[in-house]
């Protein structure tokens, strides 16, 4: 006859192999952890960078500006006439096509 293995044995190698289950799920936690604690410390790194060059670029951007609004100024002071005829001009010709296109619209009102 064939060796029936008690319950004992069974509940023992039952147990073994939970507790060896159980010591997988928590490697296998504990490495998908780790990962994404290095997933995000990447994206934070990379996020700071992105975020520092940003900074930088504005910067250079709100001093070329500053130097630019200076220059028109004091070519403005140097040469009010001709600042103020450029200025009618470019409203002029704002003015001249703004007209236009409202008369191309197609769309006529007879309130006026």
């Amino acid at each position: 006859m064939a060796d029936v293995p008690s319950v004992r044995d069974v509940e023992h190698a039952l147990e073994a192999r939970v507790a060896e289950l159980s010591q997988q799920i928590e490697t296998i936690t504990s490495t998908l952890a780790d990962r994404g604690v290095d997933l995000f410390n990447d994206t934070r790194d990379r996020t700071g960078h992105a975020v520092a060059d940003a900074r930088r670029t504005t910067s250079r951007s709100v001093e070329h500006m500053k130097h630019e609004a200076a220059t028109v100024a004091e070519a403005a002071k140097e040469a009010p006439i001709a600042t103020t005829t450029t200025l009618a001009t470019v409203a002029l010709f704002g003015m001249a096509v703004g007209y236009l296109l409202g008369t191309s619209s197609g769309t006529h009102s007879s309130r006026w």
